[in-house]
């Protein structure tokens, strides 16, 4: 299980910022992902128990098991909505005319947004091959919603995204979470799908927002039943 620098100091019962200068020291397991610190539940005990570090008794279930309500892939897709004929000829331009169409919360910066996504782009495309692009934040916004989204966005034309398979982008997904653990359950769940060839000809048809979400819906479900009965220790 993901966990939060902030889960972590409930559970070290430490300042946060102790658990910061430790990160800082290399005295705890960690890795970076997107700009945050992400940790493993699993190496966080077997670190604390090879220094005799007792945990907060205190169950990281419950914390687990809302970030899981929060993670059903297919209700990020259908708050998020789905965009289509967005045009331009450049990342830039995409990205403009996908943040001013997208059904954003209202709390939102649109023009920070825009910001932060450019920034992204510049650190490495996020266009992951197959014509699919997944532009995000690096972290979370200062006013993220509380639930997660993805809109889904099909171009009016592929456009050179700088994707390592130099394949154009047709649809891109806007992910926008509330925390870094958050987005890496829905970065796996969505991974996995686009990963399906039968999912990648559905988003070539341009299906209908309809038969999109229930394609996902059913493939998520699938996806998480193969989960239960596996029980892995981790996740993803």
């Amino acid at each position: 299980m993901h966990l939060t620098i902030e889960e972590v100091s409930s559970l070290l019962n430490l300042p946060l910022g102790t658990v910061q200068r430790w990160i800082r020291q290399g005295k705890i397991p960690v890795y970076s992902f997107e700009g945050e610190y992400v940790f493993l539940e699993k190496d966080l005990r077997k670190w604390a128990k090879s220094r005799h570090i007792v945990l907060s008794s205190k169950s990281t279930g419950t914390a687990d098991q809302n970030s899981k309500q929060k993670c059903r892939l297919v209700a990020a897709l259908q708050r998020g909505g789905v965009l289509r004929g967005v045009a331009g000829d450049d990342i830039s331009s995409i990205l403009k005319g996908l943040v001013e169409s997208a059904p954003l919360d209202h709390a939102i910066d649109r023009d920070e947004l825009f910001i932060r996504l450019i920034e992204r782009e510049e650190l490495s495309t996020t266009g992951i091959g197959r014509g699919i692009a997944i532009p995000h934040p690096r972290s979370p916004l200062e006013n993220a919603p509380a639930e997660p989204c993805i809109t889904t966005c099909f171009l009016d034309r592929p456009v050179d995204y700088g994707a390592i398979d130099r394949l154009p982008v047709f649809v891109l997904f806007l992910m926008l979470s509330p925390s870094p653990d958050i987005h890496l359950m829905l970065l796996a769940k969505l991974s996995h799908l686009l990963r399906r060839p039968s999912f990648l000809d559905l988003l070539k048809s341009r299906p209908s927002d309809e038969k999109l979400l229930s394609i996902a819906d059913e493939m998520e479900t699938e996806m998480d039943t193969a989960h239960r009965s596996s029980k892995p220790e981790d996740v993803f």
